[in-house]
C-alpha cells in the first residue's frame, strides 16, 4: 500500500509539473508573437539559452552543494547531440511562433506525435501497437488540416517551420527519456542549451536590435517562463511514465486556442477545428477501444 500511495503521488507530481510546464510554454508564445516585430530569434535564443544555463547552475548549488557537479555526466555525447537538435528546433519554434497564429504554431506542435511513433522502434527498441499506429495517424491528419496541407495552393510555407521543430523535438523528446534514466534534471537542463548559446552570439551579433527598456523586460520575463517550461516539462517524465502523461499534452491544444484569441484576435477557422477534432479524436480512440 506504501508503495502503491508513493507511486500515486509520484504520477500525481508529473501531471502537475506537465499541466504547468504547458501554461508556461503558452505565456512564453504570447510573449514571442507580441515581440516578434521587435527582436531578433538570435537575442531570443541568446537570452533563452543563458537564462537556462543559470537556472540548471543555482538547482545544482542548492541541491547538491556546488554548481559544478551538473558537469559529470556519463553520455556526453547524447547530451550534445540534444544540444546540436535544440539549437535546430528552438529556431524554428520560436520562428513560427513569431509568424503564423498562436493556435496554428501550437498545432503543429502535436504533428511530434506522429514522428515519435516512427523513431520508438529504432531509437528505443520499443514494440508499437497497432492500436497506436491508427490513433496516432488520426492526430496526424488532424495536424494536415489544421495546417492546410490537404490545399497546396493555398498552403502557407512558414508551417514547414513548425514541422521541423516538431520532428527535432519528437528526436529530442525519446533522446530526454533515455538521459532521465542516469542523468539529473540540473545536467540534462544545464547541455541542453549549450549549442544553442553558440549559434545565437552569432545570429544575435549578426541581427542586433536596440531594445528600449520595455522589450528588455519582455525578454526578461520570457526568458524565465521559458526556463522554467523546461524544467517543469523535464522533471514531469522523470515522475510519471510518457504514456500516463499522454493525454494531458492535449491541454496545449486548449491554451494556444484561447491565448491566440485572447491577447491576438486570431480567428479560428474551420480547418482549425476540425484538425483540433481529428487530434482529439486520435487522442480518445486508445481509450475508446
Amino acid at each position: 500500500m506504501k508503495a502503491y500511495l508513493q507511486r500515486l503521488s509520484s504520477d500525481g507530481i508529473g501531471v502537475l509539473l506537465l499541466l504547468l510546464s504547458i501554461v508556461l510554454a503558452t505565456l512564453e508564445a504570447v510573449v514571442v508573437r507580441l515581440m516578434a516585430d521587435r527582436i531578433s530569434v538570435g537575442q531570443l535564443l541568446l537570452f533563452r539559452s543563458l537564462s537556462q544555463i543559470a537556472l540548471a547552475f543555482w538547482i545544482s548549488r542548492v541541491l547538491q552543494g556546488r554548481a559544478l557537479a551538473l558537469l559529470a555526466t556519463p553520455r556526453p555525447g547524447a547530451h550534445l547531440l540534444r544540444s546540436a537538435l535544440t539549437a535546430v528546433s528552438w529556431w524554428c519554434y520560436y520562428k513560427s511562433f513569431q509568424l503564423l497564429p498562436i493556435a496554428l504554431a501550437t498545432t503543429l506542435m502535436f504533428s511530434s506525435q506522429f514522428f515519435v511513433l516512427l523513431l520508438m522502434r529504432p531509437m528505443l527498441k520499443e514494440h508499437v501497437s497497432r492500436q497506436a499506429v491508427v490513433a496516432t495517424s488520426i492526430g496526424f491528419v488532424g495536424v494536415i488540416v489544421a495546417a492546410g496541407l490537404w490545399q497546396p495552393q493555398e498552403m502557407d510555407w512558414r508551417v514547414i517551420f513548425g514541422f521541423v521543430s516538431a520532428l527535432l523535438g519528437a528526436v529530442m523528446l525519446l533522446l530526454t527519456r533515455s538521459l532521465t534514466k542516469t542523468e539529473s534534471t540540473e545536467t540534462i537542463l544545464f547541455y541542453m542549451p549549450l549549442m544553442v548559446l553558440l549559434s545565437a552570439i552569432v545570429q544575435a551579433w549578426l541581427d542586433w536590435r536596440d531594445l528600449s527598456l520595455g522589450d528588455s523586460a519582455y525578454l526578461l520575463v520570457f526568458a524565465v517562463i521559458g526556463t522554467l517550461a523546461s524544467w517543469a516539462h523535464v522533471d514531469a517524465y522523470r515522475h510519471a511514465q510518457p504514456s500516463l502523461l499522454a493525454p494531458f499534452t492535449y491541454f496545449r491544444l486548449a491554451t494556444g486556442l484561447a491565448a491566440g484569441a485572447w491577447f491576438f484576435g486570431d480567428a479560428i477557422t474551420p480547418s482549425m477545428v476540425l484538425g483540433v477534432g481529428l487530434i482529439l479524436l486520435g487522442a480518445w480512440y486508445p481509450r475508446w477501444r
